[in-house]
């Protein structure tokens, strides 16, 4: 009997996940469909917005009305219910705008999420959103007109952003963070530093191959960074003078306290690799804090 019933389980098992596969394929058709109409109307938006979503319920609502209430209103927003559990999806589905394609995927995580988003985008401009923040309302427009006024090998272009604690429903504004101008990229690698808003041109990002999964068979956490170096070795950055970019801290965020030595093991890691690739010439020092996490490094020449 046990046998029969665990066969049983099986069987609903491989249906529910052939019935999941067949509704994100159709999904992702539809997707191409509206930006096939897109195209033919001669109408295509400049910048896409993608924004993955993972158990965000109480926060996803806020970060897409401040996407939807931007003063610069051409964009395509892409939305990835990234296999939720709770009622994320519920939620994103109660916004309806001609603007945003939203997808009801598996978990995949956040860096494989957005490449999923990266290969269906229109837009020339890529603005990455998560779904626990909030933009500035003329935050989109500022950093286009950043781009659109420089050259070619300006990758991206980012702004300053405001910290925030949450807690028990409440919100309370720690300090502004300024974006910073860099010299080359190894002040960038010394920094530790990945600022927000960040808009991407999106030959720069597929130029570097996207956003990195994995990191030596693990999932990446600090997949921002890694993508922030390789855009460091065949671009130059816009640092734009305002605060724009409102981030959320709280106990179930996508940016919040992961382990500290996982997070150490990355960033070594991700540090040393890429110094090799940029031809061996310095050695890192790196600096822990009170609580574990690398806050500080220095490279020294070797020889």
């Amino acid at each position: 009997m046990m046998g029969l019933w665990g066969g049983d389980y099986n069987i609903m098992k491989n249906l529910m996940q052939a019935r999941q596969k067949q509704s994100q394929k159709a999904q992702l058709k539809r997707l191409l469909h509206v930006n096939k109409k897109w195209i033919a109307s001669g109408n295509v938006p400049k910048v896409t917005v993608i924004m993955p979503v993972y158990n965000m319920q109480k926060f996803v609502s806020k970060a897409i009305t401040s996407i939807l209430q931007q003063t610069y209103k051409k964009f395509q927003f892409i939305i990835i219910n990234d296999g939720s559990t709770d009622n994320s999806w519920r939620k994103i589905k109660c916004f309806q705008d001609s603007r945003i394609c939203a997808l009801n995927m598996n978990n995949r995580g956040k860096p494989a999420s957005m490449n999923l988003g990266l290969r269906y985008s229109l837009g020339e401009y890529i603005l990455e959103m998560d779904a626990d923040d909030w933009l500035e309302p003329d935050a989109i427009m500022r950093l286009v007109h950043a781009l659109n006024a420089s050259p070619k090998d300006v990758g991206l272009a980012y702004a300053g952003i405001y910290l925030w604690l949450s807690e028990n429903d409440k919100l309370v504004k720690i300090k502004a963070i300024k974006g910073t101008e860099y010299a080359d990229k190894y002040e960038v690698l010394k920094s530790l530093q990945n600022h927000c808003p960040r808009l991407y041109r999106k030959s720069a990002l597929q130029a570097v191959g996207g956003w990195t999964t994995s990191l030596y068979g693990k999932e990446l956490r600090a997949d921002d960074f890694f993508l922030r170096l390789k855009l460091a070795e065949l671009f130059r950055a816009k640092s734009v003078d305002a605060v724009l970019y409102n981030k959320r801290v709280h106990k179930s965020s996508l940016t919040g306290v992961p382990n500290p030595n996982i997070m150490n093991w990355q960033i070594k890691n991700i540090v040393k690799f890429m110094l090799e690739k940029w031809g061996g010439t310095y050695a890192p020092v790196f600096h822990t804090n009170d609580s574990g996490f690398i806050w500080k490094l220095e490279l020294i020449r070797k020889g």
